[in-house]
Parts: C-alpha cells; structure tokens; sequence
C-alpha cells in the first residue's frame, strides 16, 4: 500500500478516535468537566481542569413569598402621581429596608421610560412621584429585593384621564 492510503486511514482512525472520545464524555464514561455554556471541555480523551463557580452547598434557595402592592390615590392624572409600593412577607408582615426600584413607560406608544427614585417611608411602605406625561394607559414595573426574599418583579397598569 501507498503512504496516501496509509494517511488516510491515520486520519479516519484519529477522527473515529475523537467523535468516541465525544460520545464516552456525553455518556459519562471518561471525566471530562462541562466548562462555560455547559461544553464539554476535553484534549484528545484528556480531562483538562475547568475553573467554575459552583453555588455552595450550604446555600439555601429563596422562594418568592413577598406580596407587592402598588396604588395611586384617585384620579390617576397626566402629570406627577403619588406611587405607593406596599412589600409585606407572605403572612402579611410589612418588609422593611428593600431595594426597589421602578420604571415608568407609556403601553400605548413611546413616551421614553422613567426611572423615579424610590424612598422608604416606613412600615413596609415606599413612594415615588411618577409623571404620566399624557392622557392614556401606563405601566410601573417594580423591580423588589427584600432581605431573605428572592428579588421578583412586578407590573402595575394604570390609566391617566
């Protein structure tokens, strides 16, 4: 046989030799560590170390109990409104010294989106003065992080006449 002949089953032998690596690290029969995005990081049926950061195991998981309420005194009205943001836990006790935060934006068409401050007045209560510019359906997205509450987020629809 010719040296062309012998290239060519050197390169289907190290081809094979490479989709069974991939398949054995699929199937868990070599170690091979997922890296970043979850591939599979191996060098020719080698495990190669892959830093990653692992969530500890002491850790516990936050679940989603904090119940938002949002109101404005009537009538809702073009201009500035008094937003009130009520976070309580889920046996209803107000939860204090959370960060939130709000974005204001017209449903209709593009008015920009609004970021007002938000301040803590106590008791579970926080307030921020929106501008609904026109007439017309508008959206507060509250984004809320309690202490040893999961941070959720929360839409309020109202409608200024």
């Amino acid at each position: 046989m010719n040296t062309a002949h012998w290239s060519k089953i050197a390169l289907a032998t190290a081809v094979s030799l490479i989709v069974a690596t991939g398949v054995a690290a699929q199937s868990g029969q070599i170690n091979c560590p997922h890296g970043p995005g979850g591939g599979m990081q191996c060098a020719m049926g080698k495990a190669t170390a892959v830093p990653f950061s692992a969530s500890p195991a002491t850790k516990t998981s936050l679940k989603i109990t904090a119940k938002i309420t949002a109101k404005i005194a009537s009538p809702v009205k073009p201009g500035d409104n008094a937003l009130d943001i009520t976070v309580a836990n889920a046996a209803g006790k107000p939860l204090t010294s959370a960060k939130i935060t709000a974005q204001v934006a017209m449903t209709l068409m593009d008015m920009g989106t609004a970021s007002p401050p938000i301040k803590e007045l106590g008791k579970g209560h926080y307030g921020a003065t929106v501008n609904f510019s026109m007439s017309g359906p508008w959206r507060v997205t509250v984004k809320v992080a309690a202490p040893d509450q999961k941070p959720q987020t929360k839409a309020f629809d109202f409608t200024a006449s």
